[in-house]
């Protein structure tokens, strides 16, 4: 390379070659890019070395890079404003994050869709992917290719947030496959990671893959799953509560094709079939799982004993510790996935405006109040789903009433009807009362 750079173009400044190597996590491309770096740190005159390495790797800089230099990609769009000053080998790296896009450069990307979209879509992307490039990019392709599809169709209406995940790439494929193909490329673990996604944590994650007869290795399906997950760098390591993919995009695509390719009521690995093993699993493990349990009863569609259990409690339970483990009840089981759309209509926003009240005249005030306040609460824990204002006032509003209907739950429940309403309108966690 710098033999077929001659004098010439060195003066008129021609560009300088450039390399780039990806996967210089991985021991042959750690050891290529030490060769570099070892090489221009030699002692003796300097050399004119024309080349241009762009290096990417997994996880944060390689661990003896103590005089590595660290620069933020917004930074460098005009200059690094850089110069080498140690002699170690790692004085000649640059270390750059790859920075989460922004709202404004998701709009940007659509900017050129062929139809008019929701107003809320590019802030649902955005939300669903974190700012992830690649997760970014393949989602917003979709939409382009979807408003264009529109447009020679007048008069339909434009593409809900909410199914975003359900778009397909020009090709065909869905999205969620593709991305996950991106960002799991072992499609044996990733085989294994759809179904285990749906578990609460490590130990229900194994118990499932038991009853899925899911094959391990030398060790355990839930635990070589979490191995694979750390190795690719998606996390460090794998609380034993939690579940397997903590990361939230990755958590999102594992459940969504879950749900996508779900078999059926009467499989095995259906997801009534799922969620109804994952129920009893938590049953059986004592009170502390009750949320749990309620939680995938709700992922089942069984809204009906997710709120009978909750009206069962309120109106037995006095004591203010109890209001604090209630409204922590109420908050993560609303967490819950929904139904795959082929077993379950999804009436959720319509139900918390109190649309379809008059099925429920066989239940009292209390019970439809807390049958409104659960839905809203489910509707609005999706990702992509619009924090509409009315829905999150309905929020407060459902509280509020149930404060008013407790003997000793009054301030507890009043403090969340102040309070949560701000938090689902913002995409933030419910915050919990202080007691």
């Amino acid at each position: 390379m710098a033999a077929a750079r001659t004098r010439w173009q060195r003066l008129n400044r021609d560009p300088r070659p450039l390399a780039l190597l990806d996967n210089t996590h991985s021991p042959a491309g750690a050891r290529l890019l030490d060769l570099v770096l070892e090489y221009r740190a030699r002692p003796g005159p300097a050399r004119h070395d024309p080349l241009v390495v762009v290096a990417t790797r997994l996880g944060d800089a390689p661990p003896q890079a103590a005089e590595a230099v660290h620069r933020e990609l917004p930074d460098l769009v005009t200059s690094t404003g850089w110069r080498r000053t140690g002699h170690a080998p790692s004085a000649g790296l640059v270390v750059v994050p790859l920075t989460p896009l922004s709202r404004a450069d998701i709009l940007l990307m659509l900017d050129a869709a062929s139809a008019p979209l929701h107003p809320y879509l590019a802030s649902a992307l955005h939300t669903l992917t974190g700012g992830h490039p690649l997760a970014s990019r393949v989602l917003c392709d979709a939409v382009l290719a979807h408003a264009a599809a529109s447009r020679e169709r007048p008069g339909t209406p434009p593409l809900s947030p909410r199914r975003l995940l359900d778009l397909a790439t020009e090709d065909g494929h869905p999205v969620s496959r593709v991305i996950l193909e991106r960002l799991l490329p072992s499609p044996h673990q990733r085989a294994r990671l759809v179904p285990l996604s749906l578990a609460r944590d490590s130990t229900a994650a194994q118990a499932l893959a038991e009853h899925l007869r899911l094959e391990g290795p030398e060790q355990l399906p839930a635990n070589a799953a979490a191995d694979y997950l750390e190795a690719e760098h998606w996390q460090r390591d794998t609380p034993q509560d939690r579940p397997l993919a903590a990361d939230p995009l990755l958590h999102t695509l594992l459940v969504h094709e879950a749900r996508r390719t779900s078999q059926g009521a009467d499989s095995r690995r259906g997801w009534q079939e799922i969620h109804g093993f994952l129920r009893r699993h938590h049953t059986t493990r004592g009170e502390d799982s009750e949320a749990d349990a309620l939680r995938h009863t709700l992922a089942a569609g069984d809204a009906r004993t997710v709120v009978a259990a909750l009206s069962e409690e309120f109106q037995s339970e006095q004591d203010r510790q109890s209001a604090l483990r209630w409204l922590t009840c109420l908050a993560y089981a609303t967490t819950a996935p929904p139904p795959p759309a082929a077993d379950w209509t999804d009436e959720r926003a319509a139900m918390a405006a109190g649309a379809h009240d008059d099925r429920y005249r066989d239940i009292d005030e209390i019970d439809r109040c807390i049958n409104r306040l659960l839905h809203g609460l489910w509707y609005l824990s999706d990702a992509a789903a619009e924090p509409e204002a009315d829905l999150c006032a309905d929020i407060g509003a459902e509280l509020a009433f149930l404060s008013l209907r407790h003997r000793t739950w009054r301030a507890v429940l009043g403090q969340a009807a102040r309070t949560w309403p701000a938090a689902a309108r913002d995409k933030r966690p419910l915050p919990l009362p202080e007691l």
